[in-house]
């Protein structure tokens, strides 16, 4: 994989930083035994236990109204940070070498990082959970977070670039053989964590799911806490998932089934919660062929995520 890092203007074979943000895949990846991808969708997933772990009394929970972000505003908001922090950022070849061996920005991106066979080795032997956990860490919140430390001009290996790392965190809502993941940034003093992302498999959280996930609704009374009869879905039990995890701990989050992404924001007191709809990530096939996705008003997945993460720890002070 080339090594790249962020140089001043006047360095020369330099590519803008957004160059690489506007061209990058996520990596498909697939089974040890098999030669399909575990990236393809799936409609809808089969359906969640009940798991009573995460059932309350009645008048527990307070999330009662789920509205949609207003894209053309959260698109506005996009190119204004990239504009504004991204544009003037440039990436070279470590030692103006075409190519060096990298583990900063891991995601594909046209003509700037490619992969070699032991990335292809690694995505072609993702077998359980844990290992597609490893793919969204290593390749995805990893690239994320290296891209926010080049454009705050954070030193490598600081307490601050550590700040920017993506923890597993997902022992604050546990179930019984639960769908889902939790993975934030590490929380401040105050205990609260500026960002947080729940990623549950593109296989147990189908296209439809996603679909019903993001819809605008009003939670009648107790729905959230009881989760009974014909509430048991996992739109619904995802967004109990989602208020127990923030309440009290942040506002600022992502849902992913890592081909779907989308970015929401809890309001005060837990009662509100916007999210915006569904965004395609580009997928990068094993082959080297890819899935193209429509962009968001010309923007992709990690080109917004970049943007809400920023609002995240800006909110809170950080850079």
């Amino acid at each position: 994989m080339s090594q790249l890092y962020v140089g001043s203007q006047d360095i020369v074979h330099r590519r803008p930083l957004r160059q690489y943000l506007a061209n990058v895949w996520l990596p498909a990846f697939k089974r040890s035994n098999s030669k399909y991808p575990r990236t393809l969708q799936i409609l809808r997933a089969p359906e969640w236990p009940i798991y009573p772990e995460i059932r309350k009394e009645p008048g527990t929970r307070n999330l009662r109204h789920i509205l949609t972000t207003d894209l053309w505003k959260f698109t506005v908001q996009t190119q204004n940070f990239m504009l504004n922090k991204v544009e003037r950022m440039y990436l070279q070849n470590m030692a103006r070498v075409k190519e060096e061996e990298s583990e900063l920005l891991r995601l594909p991106s046209r003509n700037i990082v490619t992969y070699d066979e032991e990335d292809i080795q690694r995505l072609s032997h993702i077998d359980n959970e844990d290992d597609c956990i490893s793919v969204l860490q290593d390749y995805v919140l990893g690239t994320v977070s290296e891209a926010m430390r080049l454009i705050h001009g954070v030193p490598l290996n600081s307490p601050a670039a550590a700040s920017l790392q993506f923890q597993n965190v997902s022992h604050l809502c546990v179930a019984h053989h639960a769908r889902w993941d939790i993975l934030a940034l590490p929380r401040d003093n105050a205990g609260r964590h500026p960002f947080v992302v729940f990623f549950v498999p593109p296989w147990e959280f189908g296209t439809d799911d996603f679909d019903d996930f993001t819809k605008a609704r009003t939670f009648g009374d107790n729905v959230l806490d009881v989760l009974d009869t014909d509430q048991h879905t996992a739109a619904y039990k995802l967004w109990a998932v989602i208020h127990d995890t923030c309440f009290g701990r942040t506002k600022y989050f992502a849902v992913t089934n890592y081909t779907r992404w989308c970015f929401g924001e809890i309001g005060p007191g837990c009662t509100v919660a916007g999210v915006t709809i569904p965004m395609e990530a580009p997928i990068l096939n094993l082959d080297g062929t890819y899935e193209p996705s429509p962009s968001c008003y010309g923007f992709n997945v990690i080109e917004f995520f970049l943007f809400w993460i920023n609002q995240a720890v800006q909110r809170q002070g950080k850079f």
